[in-house]
């Protein structure tokens, strides 16, 4: 049987879509656990008349704490051998868990996202299965703190917990939940915790799953405390990573990844966020993640390690030259701004933009 868990939160208008999609499927055997997280609009009601007219359907409901805690409730009461994670905006193809349900031989199942929702039913559905040992655990590793795909044209998202299928019985063997102190990336660790006790994995390469891009979302929208998840983020990273006792491939692997964040968090969160900040609170900012000890290791690798560009504004930024990092981000911007505006010119102005 194959557990499907779907947590709640104020999704009325996108719910019975996904809830749909997971009834039409081929595959007959699993539960679809529904967890409503404290939704004051009509969810639960929503979520109760499905459970009246399939016994498939179970319904939990708790007060609001957040996505984490709603799948984590969803795992402490599924009974499934294989668990799937579904956001309540999302939908799935109908061949998803037949397709999970048939794989064998492999810990944690890996799927293609879908480019629109035509495609979960219109795509080829090819019959290759790839497979990875512990021997591909570092590169499986590197893909979920660096995005990148496994095969030419694959369309893993290994940053989020959807499109896959996890065994039950390593979930419960090493307590695996998600962290309900973060809000941002707790997909990504709790990908990187399972993957390190993981013996075998699949990839099959099907568009199963389609994520539905919305305004107002929590992944797009702004967080006066983003700055704060990222650094908890990365810290909780390196803890699992220092459980499990990293070669040094993804060590530095992950101290390239922590640079990116570095650079992200000067850049968009504390010298250009949506919402202006006072410079003394921007270099307050600043020398607080300075002082953030787990991160020292990843700077000291900084000058040699990366692109150029980033070596020379992090160089300024470890020496607590915050003024002139904080000019650098602002050339940076003035030069991005620069190249897309002469990209949009015409090619030949001179006869005003006639071949």
């Amino acid at each position: 049987m194959i557990s499907v868990i779907i947590p709640i939160y104020n999704v009325e208008p996108y719910l019975g879509r996904c809830v749909d999609s997971v009834l039409r499927s081929d595959y007959r055997d699993f539960e679809l656990i529904l967890v409503d997280d404290g939704s004051t609009d009509g969810c639960l009601r929503l979520c109760e008349q499905y459970a009246g007219r399939d016994s498939r359907v179970k319904v939990l409901s708790q007060e609001n704490r957040g996505v984490s805690a709603a799948r984590n409730r969803g795992l402490d009461a599924c009974r499934g051998e294989w668990v799937v994670f579904v956001d309540a905006d999302d939908c799935i193809s109908p061949d998803f868990l037949g397709l999970a349900a048939g794989a064998e031989g492999a810990d944690l199942l890996l799927f293609d996202f879908a480019a629109s929702r035509e495609e979960l039913t219109c795509a080829p559905r090819p019959d290759a299965v790839f497979r990875y040992g512990r021997a591909d655990m570092p590169g499986l590793v590197e893909r979920v703190l660096t995005p990148r795909q496994l095969r030419k044209g694959g369309q893993i998202n290994f940053r989020s917990s959807n499109a896959k299928a996890f065994r039950k019985e390593i979930i419960d063997q090493y307590a695996l939940r998600f962290d309900p102190d973060i809000s941002y990336g707790e997909d990504k660790l709790f990908n990187l915790d399972y993957i390190f006790r993981a013996e075998s994995f699949a990839y099959l390469p099907v568009p199963v799953y389609f994520y539905e891009a919305r305004p107002g979302s929590l992944t797009h929208s702004f967080r006066h405390d983003a700055i704060n998840d990222l650094i908890t983020l990365m810290e909780k990273l390196q803890t699992v990573l220092t459980q499990h006792g990293p070669s040094p491939a993804i060590t530095l692997v992950y101290n390239n990844w922590v640079l990116d964040h570095i650079c992200f968090a000067l850049t968009d969160l504390i010298f250009n966020p949506p919402e202006p900040r006072p410079l003394r609170e921007q270099y307050a900012m600043c020398a607080c993640l300075r002082k953030k000890t787990a991160f020292h290791p990843a700077l000291k690798q900084n000058l040699w390690l990366g692109p150029l560009e980033r070596r020379i504004f992090l160089f300024f930024f470890r020496l607590g030259w915050y003024r002139t990092a904080r000019m650098l981000c602002a050339a940076a911007r003035l030069r991005r701004k620069f190249r897309e505006r002469t990209a949009s010119l015409p090619s030949n102005p001179g006869n005003g933009g006639e071949p």
